[in-house]
Parts: structure tokens; C-alpha cells; sequence
């Protein structure tokens, strides 16, 4: 439609030229014959007499030829000197238009590239008002033929050349764009077949480069998600396998075994159950992680932060009291915002956990609840070993472990904090560390307070 509206418009100049070379002449012979007609109305019923005397007066071009005709169309002069047949002159349109009293122009281009203009005027008797007859001019122009004719040829070679390029500006995009959509598809079926690490070339800046963009951005991100999949597969099966191989080694011991003391078989059951613990915890962690990575909807309510904490620490104050660490809570403020019990519990839990886990004999846990620019913060200090600031990033991931023996003496899966992270990420909320090595570490939460509308009965 482009290409056809351009060859269109390529025409105009040509139409423009041509109506402007129209109108020019028929303005002009309709002043000439007006002059003719006017010159002979002023000898009456007597004009053809003396149509010879007013062509040599008006002094016309040796390309004009002149016919003046009777009432009845019979020819009374021709400029020509020739006859011309009388039904010729009767059948002639233009004749018979001007002898019914209007007035006719026509202009054609004949094969030798010549203008022929021609007009047909009646003439009205002055005295008595009627027709008596018509003028009938007939004029030819080669030059401006010319003109119109050079006009048009340059147009049409201007067009073909446009058209020329265009086609070939056509068919170089579209194998530029062809061959960049081949090879997305191509990259598309290596994707399709677990292949992710792809990435197609931009080679253009319009739509076809913003798609290759959005592809590669798509690619990048599912390598990522397969790349983190079979890190969480390979992790799980590890601290699912170690347990059971845990479990394995302690029952074929029994077995294998004709005479065990009591003794020892009450050790080894109670090794086998501290690791059937650590599976159960491992799956527990394992089953909230897949049903957050599935986007399960999660009932957001209205929480009271002060009872979350409260059950958390007596909760925690059994294992505290085995290694006589100290849990000081100090709550500022009454705080509810907009989360899930259940959730949020679960990550006062993990960080106070931690805190009592990997803390000192005879340390402390210090939980501090407040509220602060409009916003819950939860602060949960510990006296413990502290964290490097290098791992400050990486503790939020999956099956990370600072100190994995430590963490495999306490029981640690790697997955508490990686769960409290997601969690906060769903209540809107953030997490920050601050630790000092050989001091403490101190973990803080902050999350949205509970509006005055509540926003009660939300899912996400």
C-alpha cells in the first residue's frame, strides 16, 4: 500500500503541470474567440461576409485554424480554404454543443507529441439576441506538449528508480529480518530441548531487535532458573542423602552384628533418631520452599507482631537453657501489620534460632520490637561468632552454610534463611545484617504496618 501510494503521488508534479497548461489555454482561446465572435456580431446577419476580413484582422497563428458555421452548421468560412463535408461539421460534438449555446474546450495529444486544443463558441446577434452561428478554433502546440511529455518520462524514470531501490531495500531487510527470525527459532527448539544458555545477535534497532532483547532476557532468565533447579536438586539430594547414609551405616551395624550391648544399641537408635529429626527438618524446609517457588496462595491477615515473638521465645527458651544463653525481649510498642501468621512466625523463628544456635555458652539473644517510620522493626542480636561481611549476600541462599561442621553439629539445613528472604519478599518487608566478628551479629526486619484501612483478608 506505501509503495502504491508513493508511485501515486510521484504523479502529481505531472497532473499539476498538465491542468495548469489546460486551464492557460482555455483561458486564452476563450478570449480569442470572444474577440472573433465580438468583431463579427457587429455586422449582423452579415457576418459571414466578412469572417475573412476579421481572421486577417485578429492576426492568428499559423497553427490556429478558424471555422465559422451558420446557424444550421453549414460551414460559411474555413481559415483552411478547404470544403469541409457538411455532415462532418453537423456531427462535430463541439459544433453542436456551441450551436445549442454553450460553450466547449477540449485538448488531446496526438502520436507526433503535439497539444491540440480546440473550442466551439456561439455567435449571438446583437440585434435580435439568437444564435446565428459558431466559431470552432482548433490550435496545436508542440512545445508545451514537450514540456508535459519530459515532465511525465522524468517521473515515470524517477518512480522506476524508487521502485528499483525500495524493492531492493525490501528484500535486504527482509532476509536481515528472515535470518534473524531462523535464527531464533533455532534457538528456540535447543531451549525446547533443555538447552539454555542461548543467545540470539542483535542486529537491528526496531521492533525485530526489541523481540531478539525480550529473547534473550527470557533465555537468560530460564538458564538461571535450570541453573538454580539443579543446584536445589543436587543440594536437597546431598542433605537428604547424607542422613540416610547415616541411618544405613547404623542399622547394618546392627545387623551385621551377632552380640551389642544395650548400651550401645540405645546410642546408635538415638543417632538414628537425631537424624530421622534432621531429615524431618530438611523435608519440612524442602515442602515450604516448593510451595513458595509455586506461588501457592498465601491468606494475608492481620498480625500482632508482640504474640509472634512472645510464642517464638518461650519456644526457644528450652534449647537457651541447655547452653544457659540468655532471651531478652523488650517490645516498645503494640505493632500489627498485614502478613501470615504462620509466616511471619516462622521467620522470627529461624533468625532467633540461629541466634540461640550458633551463640556462646552463657551468651545472649536480644529481641527488640518497635516501631519506626512507619515501619515494624524486628532486631534479634546474638553474642555468637559473627559473620564475615564477604557472607553477608550469600546466607540468604539455598543450603548455604557459613560453617558447614558447626552446621551439621546444630542441625542446620542451610534453607532457614533462604526461607525467611522469600517470605519477606511475599509480606513486603527487607532484611538487613550487621555482624562483628568474634562479637555478635545482628539481624534486622523491617516490614509495612498495618494501614489504618487494615487491608485484612488479602491473598497472594
Amino acid at each position: 500500500m506505501a509503495v502504491i501510494a508513493i508511485i501515486s503521488l510521484s504523479f502529481v508534479p505531472y497532473f499539476l503541470v498538465k491542468n495548469y497548461i489546460m486551464s492557460t489555454k482555455e483561458a486564452e482561446m476563450t478570449a480569442l474567440a470572444n474577440n472573433y465572435i465580438n468583431t463579427l456580431s457587429l455586422y449582423g446577419e452579415y457576418f459571414s461576409d466578412y469572417s475573412d476580413d476579421v481572421y486577417d484582422l485578429l492576426g492568428l497563428s499559423e497553427n490556429s485554424h478558424v471555422i465559422v458555421t451558420d446557424a444550421s452548421a453549414n460551414v460559411v468560412y474555413n481559415s483552411y480554404n478547404q470544403a469541409e463535408e457538411k455532415n462532418v461539421i453537423r456531427l462535430n460534438p463541439q459544433i453542436a454543443k456551441a450551436l445549442s449555446g454553450k460553450k466547449s474546450f477540449e485538448s488531446v495529444m496526438d502520436n507526433s507529441k503535439s497539444f491540440v486544443f480546440t473550442i466551439a463558441m456561439p455567435i449571438v446577434l446583437k440585434e435580435s439576441n439568437q444564435i446565428g452561428g459558431c466559431v470552432f478554433i482548433l490550435t496545436e502546440n508542440t512545445e508545451q506538449a514537450m514540456q508535459l511529455y519530459n515532465v511525465r518520462n522524468f517521473m515515470i524514470t524517477i518512480t522506476c528508480i524508487f521502485a528499483v531501490v525500495f524493492s531492493l531495500v525490501i528484500i535486504i531487510i527482509f532476509k536481515k529480518s528472515n535470518t534473524q527470525i531462523n535464527e531464533m527459532y533455532f534457538l528456540i527448539n535447543k531451549i525446547k530441548n533443555d538447552i539454555y544458555d542461548q543467545k540470539a545477535d542483535i542486529i537491528s534497532n526496531d521492533e525485530l531487535g526489541w523481540l531478539t532483547l525480550e529473547f534473550n532476557d527470557l533465555a537468560n532468565r530460564l538458564w538461571e532458573i535450570e541453573d538454580k533447579r539443579k543446584r536445589f536438586v543436587s543440594d536437597a539430594s546431598h542433605e537428604l542423602k547424607t542422613p540416610l547414609a547415616s541411618i544405613k551405616l547404623l542399622s547394618e551395624y546392627i545387623l551385621t552384628t551377632d552380640s551389642i550391648d544395650m548400651t550401645v544399641i540405645k546410642e546408635i537408635i538415638t543417632d538414628i533418631n537425631t537424624e530421622i529429626d534432621r531429615l524431618i527438618r530438611v523435608s519440612d524446609r524442602l515442602i515450604k520452599i516448593t510451595k513458595i517457588d509455586a506461588n501457592q496462595e498465601i491468606v494475608i491477615d492481620r498480625v500482632y507482631v508482640n504474640e509472634v515473638i512472645s510464642n517464638v521465645k518461650k519456644l526457644l527458651l528450652p534449647i537457651a537453657n541447655e547452653q544457659n544463653i540468655t532471651i531478652d525481649y523488650c517490645e516498645e510498642d503494640d505493632v500489627f501489620v498485614n502478613a501470615n501468621y504462620d509466616g511471619l512466625f516462622e521467620v522470627v523463628f529461624n533468625i532467633a534460632e540461629n541466634a540461640v544456635k550458633y551463640n556462646r555458652k552463657d551468651g545472649n539473644v536480644d529481641i527488640l520490637l518497635k516501631k519506626e517510620e512507619g515501619k515494624c522493626v524486628i532486631r534479634i542480636s546474638d553474642t555468637g561468632y559473627g559473620i564475615e561481611s564477604k557472607n553477608h549476600k550469600k546466607i540468604f541462599d539455598r543450603f548455604y552454610r557459613v560453617d558447614e561442621a558447626r552446621a551439621r553439629d546444630t542441625g542446620g539445613t542451610g534453607l532457614g534463611l533462604s526461607v525467611v528472604k522469600e517470605m519477606l519478599d511475599i509480606f513486603k518487608g527487607s532484611i538487613s545484617v550487621d555482624s562483628v566478628i568474634n562479637e555478635g551479629t545482628t539481624f534486622t526486619v523491617f516490614l509495612p504496618l498495618l494501614s489504618e484501612k487494615g487491608d485484612i483478608g488479602n491473598e497472594h
